[in-house]
C-alpha cells in the first residue's frame, strides 16, 4: 500500500492482545483494509507489553506507510469502583516517578527507529485516570520530565498532549475537571507539546436511545468548542479517541459507521486528524460484565468483522 491509498487524517487505536505473528498479521490486513494512516498504540504503564510483539507490529506497520502514535499510559479499567474510587485499586503514576521514567525510556529507547510522535498518558483531567483529583500542574511536572526524556532519545520527535475528555468546558465533580487544558497553560505546558489532544465523547456514546442525527449534531458541536478553547496555544489539534459502545445504544451498527464516517469528514474540512476507539473489542481484567466499554471496536474479541466494520468499509470504498 502506498501513501496516496491511505485516508490522509484518518487513525485508530490499537492495543497488542495476541503475540503470535498470524494474528498480528490480520491487525495489519484490517488497517490496510480500513486505509488507516495512523495507529494510536498503546504501551500500558500498568500492564508492560512485549516489546518483540510490539516491534513487529510496528515495523509492519512502516512496510505499509502506517504511522504510530505511541501512547504512554496507565490504562485504567472502566468500572464503578475506578471511575467513583481509583485509588483502591491503583497508584497514581506521580507517586511511581522513577518507574515511569524507567518505562518511558525503555520503550522509547527501544521504538525510537520506528515511533516519532508520543501522547503523555490519557485523560488526565478525570479521577479515573489521575488515579484522584485531576491537577495540572503535576501533570505539566510529568509532561516536562517526559519531554525532556523522549527529546534527549530523539530529538526529532513530536510529543503530544494527554487527550482530554471531553471539550475543557464542562465540570463534572469530582469526575472530570474544567479548563485543565487551559490551566496546563498557565503552568507552561505549552513549552512541552506540539500537538494538542481531546476526546469529543458523548455520554449517549455509552447508552443512548438517540438516532445518528443526534450523534452528529452534537459531537460536531463539542468539536467546534474544544477548537475554541485549544486554538490559544497555537499547536494542531488531534481528536485520540472517538468511538460508540456497540452494547447499550439503540442506533444501528449501519449508523454508526455514518456518524463515524461523518464525523472524520468534518475533522478532515477542519484539519484535524481524527482516531477512532478503536480496531478490535478489547477485555481486561476489572471490567464489569455489561460494561459497554468491552463493546467499542470494529472486530470482535476473536478478530472477526462487525457490522459495522463492512459498513465503514463501504463508506470508505464508496
Amino acid at each position: 500500500m502506498n501513501k496516496s491509498k491511505s485516508l490522509s487524517k484518518l487513525g485508530i487505536n490499537l492495543t497488542v492482545m495476541h503475540h503470535q505473528q498470524e494474528m498480528l498479521d490480520k491487525y495489519i490486513k484490517y488497517l490496510k483494509e480500513l486505509k488507516i494512516e495512523w495507529v494510536r498504540l498503546t504501551l500500558d504503564f500498568n500492564d508492560q507489553p512485549n516489546l518483540q510483539s510490539i516491534t513487529y507490529l510496528i515495523k509492519e506497520c512502516q512496510k505499509n506507510d502506517i504511522k504510530v502514535v505511541g501512547l504512554l499510559s496507565n490504562i485504567i479499567a472502566g468500572n464503578i469502583v475506578n471511575i467513583i474510587f481509583p485509588r483502591l485499586k491503583n497508584k497514581p503514576v506521580i507517586e511511581q516517578a522513577d518507574e515511569y521514567r524507567s518505562f518511558v525510556i525503555k520503550y522509547v529507547s527501544g521504538l525510537k527507529k520506528y515511533i516519532k510522535h508520543w501522547q503523555i498518558l490519557n485523560e488526565v483531567n478525570t479521577r479515573r485516570f489521575w488515579v484522584k483529583r485531576p491537577n495540572p500542574a503535576e501533570y505539566v511536572m510529568i509532561l516536562k520530565e517526559t519531554s525532556d526524556i523522549i527529546k534527549k532519545i530523539d530529538s526529532k520527535a513530536k510529543i503530544i498532549f494527554s487527550g482530554i475528555l471531553e471539550n475543557d468546558d464542562r465540570r463534572f465533580r469530582p469526575f472530570i475537571m474544567k479548563d485543565y487544558y487551559i490551566n496546563s497553560l498557565l503552568h507552561n505546558a505549552i513549552l512541552y507539546f506540539d500537538i494538542a489532544s481531546f476526546h469529543p465523547y458523548v455520554k449517549e456514546c455509552f447508552i443512548s436511545l438517540q438516532n445518528k442525527h443526534y450523534y452528529y449534531s452534537k459531537v460536531t458541536k463539542l468539536i467546534d468548542k474544544a477548537k475554541n478553547q485549544m486554538t490559544d496555544s497555537k499547536k494542531p489539534i488531534w481528536i485520540t479517541e472517538f468511538g460508540i459502545s456497540h452494547k447499550w445504544v439503540r442506533i444501528s451498527k449501519k449508523d454508526i459507521a455514518w456518524v463515524y464516517w461523518m464525523i472524520y469528514k468534518y475533522c478532515c474540512d477542519n484539519g484535524i486528524m481524527f482516531f477512532l476507539w478503536q480496531l478490535f473489542d478489547i477485555r481486561q481484567p476489572g471490567h464489569e460484565p455489561l460494561s459497554p466499554e468491552k463493546y467499542f471496536g470494529l472486530l470482535d474479541t476473536n478478530l472477526k468483522p462487525k457490522e459495522t466494520y463492512h459498513e465503514f468499509l463501504k463508506l470508505i470504498r464508496g
